[in-house]
């Protein structure tokens, strides 16, 4: 393995964390302390730009990426070209799905040897050097409205000799490791993280776009 730790994503609980795009590594060995702070944008829509407002639905004339990404989760362009990469690219060339991204045929065979996993890594970073959007942006709508959590982190050395000796000595920790005298610090830390994860306000951000000329203005403009 090249590391260890785990991989932590804030989110709402009526939607799947992409894990690809949000979130933070934790190390082992630390206390991390995660301050999170949410954010709203709101994007103005036609005429004003190409971005579609009303992301809960679909019809008849969506793409079927498009109807995937809504029937696995929340909306998100992100996902969509995922799902629009895994179908265009990586399935043709590898014959298999990349595990990574979430599933929207439960009978698609998964990458799951070495050389499958080895060409939709391949076939992925391949198409990552390049502009998805090029291919992928006619099945997969940009949404105007969309939520962002930031992340401050501070982290310090765990545990301490201290906390150490009075933890290694409760026996319900003991037993997750190796039967003898209990952990050693060393083996303790490399297996064991402390995280604390608090709002870093109690409020958030939004952003709101507004027209900066009205029709009226235009044409009060045209009439001067």
């Amino acid at each position: 393995m090249e590391q260890s730790g785990f991989y932590i994503s804030v989110n709402n609980n009526s939607q799947l964390p992409l894990t690809k795009f949000e979130g933070i590594k934790v190390a082992t060995g630390f206390a991390t302390n995660v301050a999170v702070q949410k954010t709203y944008y709101y994007k103005l829509d036609e005429p004003y730009s190409d971005c579609r407002k009303d992301v809960s639905t679909y019809t008849s004339s969506d793409s079927t990426y498009y109807k995937n990404t809504l029937n696995i989760t929340k909306y998100s362009q992100k996902l969509c070209f995922q799902i629009c990469l895994q179908y265009e690219y990586i399935i043709p060339v590898c014959g298999c799905a990349d595990p990574s991204i979430p599933a929207s045929d439960a009978s698609q065979k998964v990458c799951a040897s070495w050389t499958d996993i080895e060409c939709s890594t391949n076939v992925t970073d391949q198409f990552n050097s390049v502009d998805l959007s090029l291919t992928c942006n006619q099945y997969c709508p940009l949404e105007c409205d969309s939520e962002e959590f930031t992340y401050w982190i501070s982290m310090g050395n765990y545990p301490t000799q201290q906390y150490y000796q009075i933890i290694s000595q409760q026996s319900n920790m003991a037993s997750k490791f190796l039967p003898g005298n209990g952990p050693s610090q060393t083996s303790f830390s490399e297996s064991c993280a402390l995280v604390n994860i608090f709002l870093y306000d109690l409020y958030y951000n939004e952003i709101d776009e507004s027209p900066a000329l009205t029709v009226d203005g235009v044409f009060g403009i045209i009439g001067d």
